[in-house]
């Protein structure tokens, strides 16, 4: 039996020649399924022409391929399903055309190639059932394939959605627990600066309002008239401190030093401490290093009771203005930071 790689290799010849000269596939496998038996059959006839058995089997006999003849074959006369013998018959005029012979050979010939031609053409066939059904398993497989895709893609959309409302959720508690530390920096830098409770109206006149917002108007007016709050005397005046003790209200005068050091510097610093978000890690800073700066000295802690003690206390008022301005400045950034 004809080996299935000249047969193979016959098909990709045709298909290459086809489409060569530009044809679509539809025309392509128009093409193929033109005269394929007619191909088949010259095929046949060839290998055996060329084959050294028939040369020594037939010495006498001189082949001389006539495409005419054989394309000229309807195709029912040599489809598949006819018995041998009949497309014996079909088909001796054909081989008689193309092997040229003085003795009676073309019977015998004509057989031969019947039987080649039979075998080539199941196994043509078979071969065409395979590559077909490869075919609808790979377009199967394709559809899977592209099924499957978009069902990844769609679970990656619900995964990516329910991140990000879980980002934004956990965004919003955060603002909120922020907004406590944050609150409390802003309150004790008014303290600070008023040296008491600062004042501050209620525009809306109604029971629903922004405290934060309130005290962000308040720090923009002190930063911006700095110079009107922190004079020679700043140091040398205490702060008048309201404090609850259950549903009391206390009120005390703290000493500079010690309301600076305790109730201003080192609660502000706690604060600081407790803000995790990263992208206000700068301003973070420079409140920490202002605190820890020489202007807000740790003199309790350090025992510096003389200069605590010390009546009357000159200081750098330019300096003063320039850090509690920048200090204001930065404790308002962050408290914008968490309202956006």
């Amino acid at each position: 039996m004809e080996k299935i790689t000249d047969i193979v290799f016959d098909k990709i010849v045709d298909q290459i020649l086809d489409l060569a000269c530009g044809k679509t596939k539809t025309e392509i496998e128009n093409l193929m399924n033109q005269n394929r038996n007619q191909k088949i059959l010259e095929h046949c006839m060839k290998k055996i022409a060329d084959s050294d058995w028939f040369k020594n089997e037939f010495p006498n006999v001189e082949f001389c391929l006539d495409h005419n003849s054989i394309y000229s074959i309807d195709d029912k006369k040599i489809r598949i399903g006819l018995e041998k013998r009949k497309i014996t018959e079909n088909i001796t005029e054909v081989v008689r055309h193309c092997f040229i012979s003085d003795n009676d050979d073309i019977t015998r010939i004509s057989e031969m190639v019947t039987e080649q031609y039979i075998q080539q053409a199941k196994t043509t066939m078979q071969l065409y059932e395979i590559i077909e059904h490869q075919q609808r398993n790979y377009e199967n497989l394709d559809g899977a394939i592209k099924d499957v895709k978009q069902i990844i893609i769609s679970n990656k959309r619900k995964e990516e959605k329910l991140l990000l409302e879980k980002e934004q959720l956990l965004k919003q508690e955060l603002s909120n627990e922020v907004k406590n530390y944050i609150f409390d920096m802003m309150n004790r830098y008014l303290y600070f600066i008023y040296k008491c409770s600062p004042e501050m109206e209620n525009p809306s006149r109604c029971a629903e309002f922004d405290v934060v917002q309130l005290m962000q108007v308040k720090i923009k007016e002190v930063i911006d008239s700095i110079n009107s709050y922190v004079n020679n005397d700043f140091c040398e005046k205490g702060v008048r401190v309201f404090s609850a003790n259950g549903l009391r209200h206390v009120e005390e005068d703290v000493d500079y030093f010690k309301f600076m050091e305790f109730g201003f510097k080192n609660a502000i610093l706690e604060d600081t401490r407790k803000i995790l978000d990263t992208e206000t890690y700068v301003y973070l800073l420079r409140v920490r290093n202002a605190l820890n700066g020489p202007l807000f000295p740790s003199l309790y802690e350090m025992g510096q009771y003389n200069i605590i003690n010390c009546k009357k206390i000159s200081i750098d008022v330019d300096c003063f203005r320039k850090e509690l301005y920048s200090l204001g400045e930065n404790i308002l950034r962050l408290s914008k930071k968490f309202q956006e």
